[in-house]
């Protein structure tokens, strides 16, 4: 087995506190750093659903991407709606990890991650895409495509349900990812020599812009271009901790698409 303290200390190893954004809220955000951990559960989100499959397999430990704890909050009680996640863990004397912004920009963190797992090579980052480190990368494919080419890879290889884009005009070789939402940095991205732009959460005005500038713009979703560096960090966790049980949370997300 091993604490709580020692998953910790490996995971800001992988995940430097100092590349969070100054607004976030990463590390032990819920328990106690002495408990030690037999079995602990993985997830994007700490939902309700995810807490209850932690209660279900007597797990101490649940590490997350998006903080459970998040905004100000200034009570934990059942009737709070963000609080009350963190107050479910704590009757449930369950610990929470959470690392957000600094996993974004991270080495091997969710933008590398993802930018392999759609096939890029040559991986680097992109200057600008962060407050204290840079969660956007761009890579190459191994021969120029058609966007719409790109946008059905990016749904395949994500497990998308749908994807939205916008074609640049022509063909895509150097391709800029940020996972969840990336938007904002589509002007950024189109000046950095990309010709395409995974990401999500695009605006609408987002989706204009990148068509003016010959920029295929893609967005394959929050959850989808951030769950990648979930099975990874399991991975990761099983290689340094093979006396703790690592287990993917199959709640999955909580969004659905009707067609």
């Amino acid at each position: 087995m091993a604490s709580v303290g020692e998953i910790l200390s490996f995971l800001w190893k992988a995940a430097p506190q100092e590349l969070a954004e100054g607004f976030d809220n990463v590390g032990l955000i819920a328990g106690d750093e002495e408990v030690n951990v037999t079995r602990a559960l993985l997830a994007l989100d700490i939902t309700e659903d995810v807490i209850a499959e932690a209660v279900e397999q007597k797990a101490q430990l649940i590490i997350s991407h998006h903080p459970v704890v998040f905004g100000n909050v200034k009570r934990f009680t059942p009737q709070d709606y963000v609080a009350k996640r963190a107050y479910s863990l704590v009757r449930a004397g369950i610990s929470a990890i959470c690392m957000h912004t600094n996993l974004d920009a991270a080495d091997d963190g969710v933008g590398e991650t993802l930018a392999k797992k759609i096939g890029l090579t040559d991986i680097r980052e992109i200057e600008g895409t962060g407050e204290n480190g840079n969660c956007g990368r761009i890579g190459f494919l191994e021969e120029p495509v058609e966007p719409e080419w790109l946008a059905l890879k990016v749904k395949d290889e994500l497990g998308c349900e749908a994807v939205r884009y916008v074609s640049g005009g022509r063909k895509v070789s150097a391709v800029a990812v940020i996972g969840g939402s990336g938007g904002d940095f589509a002007e950024l991205v189109a000046n950095s020599g990309a010709d395409a732009f995974v990401t999500a959460d695009v605006k609408h005005h987002q989706f204009i812009y990148a068509k003016d500038s010959g920029l295929t713009l893609i967005d394959a979703g929050h959850y989808e271009t951030e769950y990648p560096i979930i099975p990874e960090l399991k991975k990761r966790l099983e290689e340094e901790f093979t006396m703790v049980k690592f287990t993917l949370s199959e709640s999955g997300s909580v969004i659905n698409t009707l067609y």
